[in-house]
C-alpha cells in the first residue's frame, strides 16, 4: 500500500514490509529512505506540500538496511540488459 503525502511517497517494501519514504535526490531521481530517518522537521515540511531532498548523512537509503536489497540490484540489473 501507499500514500502520496502531498509530493511524497509513503510505501511498505514490497519484500521486508517496513515502511519508506521515498524523497528526491539532487539527480531528481526517487530514492527510498527509511521511516525512522524522517525527522519531525520533515514530515511537517511533507504535510505542507513542500519538497524534502535527500540527505546523505541524515536520511538512511532503504537499500542500505533492507535484507533483500540484493534482490532488487538484480532485478534491476535484468531490466536494464533488455
Amino acid at each position: 500500500m501507499s500514500k502520496n503525502t502531498g509530493k511524497h511517497i509513503m510505501a511498505n517494501c514490497k519484500k521486508c514490509g517496513k515502511e519508506i519514504y521515498f524523497l528526491k535526490t539532487k539527480n531528481d531521481k526517487l530514492i527510498p529512505v527509511n521511516r525512522d530517518s524522517i525527522s519531525v522537521v520533515d514530515r511537517i515540511a511533507m504535510d505542507n506540500g513542500r519538497d524534502v531532498m535527500f540527505q546523505y548523512g541524515t536520511h538512511i537509503s532503504h537499500f542500505a538496511t533492507c535484507e533483500f536489497a540484493v534482490e532488487f540490484r538484480i532485478n534491476q540489473s535484468k531490466k536494464e540488459s533488455k
